[in-house]
């Protein structure tokens, strides 16, 4: 298979480069052998070359190359998987640059801003120029589109029936709803949802009492086809598409099973850890007042009311942890408790055993 392409045009491409029309003159000046085309633009020397690209011309519109393809390129561009072709260049120990390789792209879009797919483009008007007999397109139409809606409720012990499900789904909201319940459907040409449950692929709904849900044995289902289970052999294009939707639905489904565990672990044996969580909350709030109502009791002893309030607003910004041995709060009072009360007036502070003098009467400590 052999024709014209053309490779890329001069100006700013969609990675932000810049190519001028001096490089794509390099390019072609430096052209001194085949060009090989790749599969992709990582690979190695035991990677096979999939084509060459013969021969280069610079027109005013961008920079052509002369392709032939392989047998096994012929077949992965008529699988329709590979679209794009990217050239890549590099510079020359002179500065010049020049065209090393061009490379088939399949999901990446190429930077080249007017990269062609693989088509004939005529140069002249000469009967010896090679012509391919079949036109290869590569066509930017997609087969298969996902309209799928990954919130509906979860249903995780439903039985799953596939096609009576699609049924219920058909009868209750029309192809438009069973689109929103597959991986995939197969478009028509002009866009239009088709009315053909084999057009539908991968459903993953029923209804349920009247509501439409996602069910996880048709999601675990259909996540192992995707797998290969028994198997199983998914087109590339289809699971493309598929897979995402079902990986998320996936996630969805084993986030409800965690939800239920802990639902069923709060249930056992007939106790609600939800209340049970809320009377510890206030029974732990119950002992907090009760200890800082302890500590200011203690510190209206042998403090003034100023420091009194300045220790419970400090108190009550300690933290209040009951599963430790003992709290931050239950170790202030212990200091507290120590700190011995000022003389007050009337008692005796001293006296001395060997002095006559009679210290009975009262003295005021300071």
């Amino acid at each position: 298979m052999m024709g014209w392409v053309r490779l890329i045009s001069e100006g700013l491409q969609r990675n932000g480069l810049k190519i001028t029309k001096k490089e794509l003159e390099d390019a072609v000046k430096n052209f001194n052998h085949p060009v090989p085309i790749t599969i992709g633009h990582v690979f190695s020397d035991r990677a096979p070359a999939v084509g060459f690209i013969e021969e280069v011309k610079l027109k005013e519109d961008g920079l052509y190359g002369k392709y032939k393809l392989s047998p096994l390129g012929q077949v992965l561009v008529a699988s329709n998987n590979y679209k794009n072709l990217s050239a890549s260049f590099r510079r020359k120990p002179d500065g010049t640059w020049y065209l090393h390789h061009v490379a088939l792209l399949g999901a990446m879009p190429p930077a080249g801003e007017n990269a062609e797919p693989i088509k004939i483009v005529e140069f002249s008007n000469s009967q010896e120029e090679e012509s391919i007999e079949i036109e290869v397109s590569f066509a930017n139409t997609v087969k298969y589109k996902s309209f799928a809606k990954t919130d509906y409720p979860i249903c995780l012990d439903c039985e799953w029936e596939k096609d009576s499900a699609m049924k219920r789904i058909v009868e209750k909201g029309g192809w438009e709803l069973l689109s929103k319940c597959v991986g995939a459907v197969e478009i028509e040409e002009d866009g239009k949802l088709p009315e053909s449950f084999s057009r539908y692929k991968f459903p993953y709904c029923d209804v349920v009492n009247g509501e439409v849900r996602i069910i996880a044995k048709a999601v675990s289902s259909g996540l192992a086809y995707l797998n290969g289970a028994r198997g199983a052999k998914v087109e590339p294009e289809l699971e493309k598409v598929v897979r995402p939707v079902f990986e998320k639905l996936m996630q969805r489904v084993q986030e409800e099973k965690q939800k239920q565990e802990k639902k069923e672990m709060s249930n056992k044996g007939g106790v609600n850890m939800e209340e049970l969580q809320k009377k510890l909350k206030t029974l732990e709030e119950r002992l907090a007042k009760e200890k800082l109502e302890r500590l200011e009791e203690i510190a209206q002893k042998k403090f003034s009311n100023d420091v009194v309030k300045e220790i419970v607003e400090f108190a009550s910004s300690l933290p209040m942890d009951f599963s430790q041995e003992e709290t931050c709060i239950g170790k202030f009072i212990k200091i507290l408790e120590k700190i011995p009360a000022p003389v007050k007036e009337g008692k005796m502070e001293f006296s001395n055993p060997d002095d006559d003098s009679d210290f009975s009467d009262t003295v005021k400590a300071f």
